[in-house]
C-alpha cells in the first residue's frame, strides 16, 4: 500500500504563545450552547468523551435532546483536554518551527507531518485536528478555537487576492484591480452580536475554490463592516470592535440611504455619480 505527504502548518505572532484561557473559554461557551444540530455533528464524527454511553442505536431528536446537558459537558470535557494536548505539542520534536520577519513584527510558522500510511504521520498532527478538521466539528468551531488562541493565517485561501492576514482585525486586503476573482456560491447566516451597544450580523460566505470568509454588517444601517477585506476566521469581539472603530465616520447617502465607511472615498464618489437619488447639494454627505 502506498504512502501519502501530508503536512500541517500554523502560524503565531513572533514570540507569542497559545492563548489557553481564551480558547478554553471560548470552547466551554460553544459546548454549553450547542445546539442539538451541534451535537449530532460531535457525536458523529467521534468528539464525545469515550465515557458518554452508546447504547442508543440511533440517536434521535428525543434521544439528543433527553440526554442534551450530558452530551454537552462531554464534549466540553474533551475538546478541552484536547487543545491542550494541541498547544503543548508546538514544543514536541516532531514540529519545526521557522521564523519569519523584517525587523519589526515577525511570524513564527509552525509545521508538522511527513509520510502518512493512513493514520497520521506524526503524533503532533494528530493533536492539532481541534483546530485544523473543519469538516468534522460543527462550523466555525474550529476557527472559533483558532482565532481565540491568537493564531493567524497568513496565506489565505483564494486565488487572486493578497492575503495577509492582519492580526489586530483579521482582514483579507482588498484584491488588486484586473486580479482574478473566486465567487460565492453560498452564503449562511451566522446570527447577530452585539458589541458596545451595538447590533451585527454575520454571514459566513462559502466560495468556488473550497474558501470560507465572514462578512460583518451593522443591522441599524446594513453597512459592511468588511468592505476594506472579508474575514478569513471567526471574529471574536475584540475583532468586531475594532472593526467598529475603523468606521465610527461612515457616510450615509441623503437619497436612498445606502451606508459607505467613510475611508472609501472612491466608492462614495461612484455612489453619488451612479444614484439618481443622491444628494448632491453643498451641504454634502451625511456622516453617522
Amino acid at each position: 500500500m502506498g504512502a501519502d505527504m501530508a503536512l500541517r502548518s500554523l502560524y503565531l505572532p513572533t514570540g507569542h504563545t497559545i492563548n489557553r484561557t481564551a480558547a478554553t473559554d471560548t470552547i466551554r461557551q460553544l459546548c454549553r450552547e450547542a445546539t442539538i444540530a451541534d451535537l449530532r455533528v460531535l457525536l458523529d464524527h467521534g468528539w464525545i468523551d469515550d465515557q458518554v454511553p452508546y447504547s442508543e442505536d440511533t440517536w434521535t431528536e428525543e434521544a439528543l435532546t433527553a440526554r442534551a446537558a450530558t452530551l454537552r459537558q462531554a464534549a466540553e470535557t474533551e475538546l478541552i483536554q484536547l487543545f491542550d494536548r494541541f498547544a503543548r505539542s508546538l514544543g514536541h520534536r516532531d514540529v519545526t518551527r521557522h521564523r519569519f520577519d523584517n525587523g519589526d513584527e515577525g511570524i513564527d510558522a509552525y509545521e508538522t507531518g511527513g509520510l502518512s500510511w493512513g493514520d497520521g504521520p506524526t503524533e503532533a498532527y494528530d493533536a492539532w485536528d481541534v483546530v485544523h478538521d473543519t469538516g468534522r466539528l460543527p462550523a466555525t468551531w474550529s476557527d472559533q478555537f483558532g482565532a481565540a488562541a491568537g493564531l493567524l493565517h497568513p496565506v489565505g485561501r483564494r486565488p487572486g487576492r493578497h492575503h495577509r492576514h492582519l492580526p489586530s482585525l483579521g482582514l483579507t486586503r482588498p484584491t488588486t484591480k484586473g486580479a482574478l476573482m473566486s465567487r460565492v456560491i453560498r452564503r449562511i447566516d451566522r446570527g447577530a452580536r452585539t458589541i458596545d451597544g451595538i447590533d451585527l450580523h454575520l454571514t459566513e460566505l462559502v466560495w468556488d475554490d473550497g474558501g470560507r470568509s465572514f462578512e460583518v454588517r451593522r443591522t441599524d444601517t446594513d453597512l459592511d463592516l468588511t468592505e476594506d477585506g472579508c474575514l478569513d476566521t471567526w471574529p471574536t469581539d475584540e475583532h468586531l470592535a475594532n472593526l467598529l472603530r475603523d468606521h465610527a465616520g461612515s457616510w450615509s447617502c441623503l437619497g436612498c440611504g445606502a451606508a459607505i465607511g467613510g475611508r472609501q472615498t472612491d466608492l462614495i464618489t461612484d455612489h453619488v455619480r451612479d444614484c439618481d437619488a443622491a444628494d448632491r447639494s453643498p451641504a454634502g454627505p451625511r456622516d453617522r
